[in-house]
């Protein structure tokens, strides 16, 4: 279901959302190649990164838990869309091997020095969750849904459920696999400084 720039899936995955964002930001990048960009510094070519690319799927990760494979997903987009921008050429009698790695280490440091995009999404979870969590306004409902079937309750919902070495919490409809829930990501249970 589409809701607003969210796609939203019937098994709380972030899916849809995540790769129409990386379409749409390969859309984005593509239609706004230039020979002027590309003949434009370096830090300039990093700014229009910044602020046109990845403004695309600033929108909606908050609401997308963290997930080590997306966020890989997400920095190997950045690097590819940096090594596109750079230009680099093989020097001569450089291997491809060779060539191929020193592009990645390149544009590896320079995604590093302004800014990788998993860390952004990182931040932006932790900078809701704390937003959330003022309560700032009593009549907003971010606050009440996020407090609603939090942690202590899928707690709960195990003990009540499991059985031998299974864990359940007899809360789905249907088979299938279990998504990574936003409050999980949100709390750095991964165990990232991303602060």
């Amino acid at each position: 279901m589409r809701c607003l720039v969210h796609l939203l899936d019937d098994d709380g995955s972030i899916s849809s959302c995540f790769h129409g964002s990386v379409r749409t930001m390969w859309r984005s990048f593509l239609g706004n190649l230039s020979s002027s960009l590309f003949s434009s510094h370096p830090n300039i070519k990093l700014k229009f990164l910044n602020s046109c690319i990845s403004s695309i799927p600033s929108f909606p990760w908050a609401r997308w838990p963290y997930q080590d494979t997306y966020a890989a997903t997400l920095d190997s987009v950045q690097g590819h869309m940096i090594a596109v921008l750079m230009q680099l050429k093989p020097r001569s009698q450089e291997s491809l091997e060779a060539f191929t790695r020193r592009r990645h280490c390149y544009c590896g440091k320079l995604a590093s020095k302004h800014g990788r995009w998993s860390q952004q999404w990182a931040r932006s979870i932790c900078s809701w969750r704390d937003h959330a969590g003022r309560r700032h306004d009593p009549g907003s409902w971010p606050s009440p849904v996020l407090d609603w079937h939090g942690a202590d309750w899928i707690t709960q919902r195990r003990l009540l459920a499991s059985s031998g070495l299974a864990s359940r919490t007899g809360t789905r409809a249907g088979r299938g696999k279990v998504h990574k829930h936003w409050e999980e990501s949100s709390s750095g249970s991964s165990g990232k400084s991303w602060a």
